[in-house]
């Protein structure tokens, strides 16, 4: 059902703002939203869990910082496959640079 844990939190918080959801309201949709990894972020909660409490959580275990240490380990290991033509996999480099970098892409 989600892919990305920090859009589907942006499009709840919206919903919640233009129908007047309050805090407990927007915590059970956003909740509701969520599967697979995500999901198990809620299974690891331990105390009381808030909506800006479980909005933090993901976006520590999803968002880009989290993904950056993946992203720089496998632009570190990637080479040319066999077969690969050169700008395929300059093409490859460069996404990976920009996933593992994202703060540098954003000076540009």
């Amino acid at each position: 059902m989600v892919g990305l844990p920090g859009c589907v939190s942006d499009e709840v918080r919206d919903s919640g703002h233009f129908s007047k959801w309050d805090e407990q309201a927007k915590l059970v949709r956003l909740m509701e939203a969520l599967d697979g990894a995500a999901d198990q972020v809620i299974q690891n909660c331990k105390g009381e869990l808030t909506y800006n409490n479980l909005v933090d959580r993901l976006r520590r275990r999803f968002g880009l910082e989290a993904q950056s240490e993946r992203y720089k380990y496998e632009l570190s290991k990637r080479k040319q496959m066999p077969g690969e033509d050169l700008q395929t996999f300059a093409d490859c480099l460069e996404e990976l640079a920009l996933l593992a970098y994202p703060e540098e892409s954003l000076k540009s």
